[in-house]
This record gives C-alpha cells, structure tokens and sequence, in this order.
C-alpha cells in the first residue's frame, strides 16, 4: 500500500486551451494525488473558466488566480499551500499518464528519494 502523500501543482497563464486536457488527466489517476493547486496568471474569465472545469471534473483543489506571469514565482507562491508529502509541478499542457502519480509515490516509496523526472514529452502541436 502507498502511504505517502503527493501535492500536484499546475501553473497556467493567459488563454491555455490544452488546460482542459491537463485537468482531465489529472481527474483520470488511478491513485489521485492528495491535493490538487492551480496557480492561474490569467484573466477574470479565464480564471473562472478554470473553477468551472474543476467543479465539472470532480476536482477538489485550491486554486489562486496572480497578475504576474512568471512561472516561477508562481510555483513559489504554490509552496506555502502545499501539504503532501511529495510535489510534482505541471505546466498548464502537460498531461499525465493514468498510473503516473501511482508510480511516482511507489518509486518514491522503493528509494525514498528526492528526485525530478519528465517522461514521455511531445509537442501537442506536433500530433
């Protein structure tokens, strides 16, 4: 059994139409990461585009809607909210395998190590 706890981080900016995608890959774990947050730089409309979609997919999160665009602060801004045991940080068109966070926590579990990983990349454009 996992007993280890996983915090999932998605960042997005502006109009991200691959965003729906992301979600519903994430709604799609076969274990499901313990918490979910969404930092969103993005317009009012956007921002509550983003809601909807999480309250349509099932997804319990914490969402937190930031003027600034750099992806990095608001990966940092994410820390203070973060509860699992393991963090995994995915832009806004990265889509995740189902067995993925599965994986990652029985990995995590096996080495009990810290680690980063990107697997199985392509350009959404380039289908």
């Amino acid at each position: 059994a996992i007993n280890r706890t996983l915090s999932l981080v998605i960042v997005t900016h502006g109009k991200n139409p691959f965003l729906i995608e992301t979600l519903k890959s994430v709604a799609n774990q076969i274990f499901p990461p313990h918490q979910i947050i969404v930092i969103c730089s993005t317009d009012e409309a956007t921002y509550l585009e983003i809601l909807y979609t999480l309250n349509q997919l099932g997804i319990a999160s914490v969402v937190i809607h930031t003027e600034d665009g750099d992806a990095a602060a608001n990966r940092n801004a994410a820390l203070e909210y973060i509860s699992g045991d393991f963090v995994v940080f995915l832009d806004g068109d990265d889509l995740l395998a189902p067995s993925a966070i599965m994986l990652f926590l029985s990995n995590a579990k096996m080495s009990n190590a810290v680690g980063a990983s990107c697997a199985n990349f392509r350009d959404a454009g380039a289908v």
